[in-house]
């Protein structure tokens, strides 16, 4: 004798529970913004290099970039060969600065005619 097919039990089902998405890759920076500070060791001269996310054409000093050594010190030089890595000479040393900062975002020159973003300070890697 055989189980009429409605009493037949169904197959419970079993629920699986989503992966849960992948945090994507947080996108680059958009508007013209400072990376990075660094040190550059084999300049002659108290040199750091600044990364930045858009071209820069020129950066009006002191009021354009700076060190914290007992007080805001101003770069003296600026060389934007290249324009992604803007480095800063200084006439003093300031190895033992840690922090840099920008007075006033107006001195940034960029090639795309807009400002300088936040930050305008943080550590000097």
């Amino acid at each position: 004798m055989s189980i009429p097919p409605s009493i037949i039990p169904a197959k419970k089902r079993v629920r699986r529970k989503r992966r849960a998405e992948s945090p994507a890759a947080e996108p680059p920076p958009s508007g013209n913004r400072i990376l990075s500070v660094v040190r550059d060791p084999s300049s002659e001269s108290p040199t750091l290099v600044v990364t930045l996310s858009q071209p820069a054409v020129d950066v009006h000093l002191p009021e354009g970039f700076g060190v914290y050594l007992g007080g805001l010190v101003g770069a003296d030089n600026v060389d934007v060969s290249n324009p992604l890595a803007v480095r800063f000479i200084f006439l003093e040393p300031i190895d033992p600065a840690t922090q840099w900062a920008v007075l006033d975002p107006s001195a940034w020159t960029f090639a795309d005619s807009e400002t300088l973003l936040e930050p305008f300070e943080g550590e000097i890697g």
